[in-house]
């Protein structure tokens, strides 16, 4: 958190998350500290777990160098609904990435967002458009863009914030 602050210039971060569920094995004499093994995998560090970390965030709340913490590339299955039972800080957020609580019209996590609407937990969906793979002749039917379409099914789940993400101009402007 530190470095992480001198590197932005900043003496505090709005939100700082937990990017996924997993410790990966890490070298001091490795550039990268994703660590990939022979075969481009990442290496997951088996000593640690998600408890621990969680409390280690807590630690970074209580010092005022973050305002609030939260989960990114977190899913049911990785326990954070587990983690809504037993912690006492609740994340601030649950960031759905698009490899992460994968949410779209066919898989719309209604009990997952119960979970967090109860909890205060707000639910980002970042990227969204990434994981959007059909609904073209639906997109046409409504004089829309496949893009605009999954936006507006993501924002029309009230408990969900929407953070479009796009490289090209044309896909910005829709």
């Amino acid at each position: 958190v530190n470095q992480s602050l001198k590197n932005a210039g900043l003496d505090y971060f709005d939100l700082y998350l937990v990017l996924w569920p997993h410790s990966v094995a890490y070298d001091e004499n490795e550039s990268r500290p994703e660590n990939p093994d022979s075969h481009g995998q990442v290496r997951l560090d088996e000593t640690g777990n998600f408890n621990d970390t969680w409390a280690e965030m807590k630690k970074v709340l209580a010092s005022g160098k973050v305002k609030a913490i939260g989960l990114s590339n977190f899913s049911i299955r990785h326990g954070s609904m587990a983690l809504f039972k037993t912690a006492r800080i609740m994340p601030a957020m649950l960031q759905e990435l698009y490899l992460g609580i994968r949410m779209h019209s066919y898989l719309a996590q209604n009990e997952l967002l119960a979970d967090c609407k109860e909890k205060s937990i707000t639910v980002t969906a970042y990227a969204p458009i990434g994981q959007y793979d059909g609904g073209c002749e639906i997109a046409s039917h409504n004089e829309a863009t496949p893009a605009q379409l999954v936006i507006s099914w993501h924002v029309g789940k009230s408990a969900i914030e929407v953070v479009t993400k796009s490289t090209d101009a044309g896909g910005q402007k829709q």
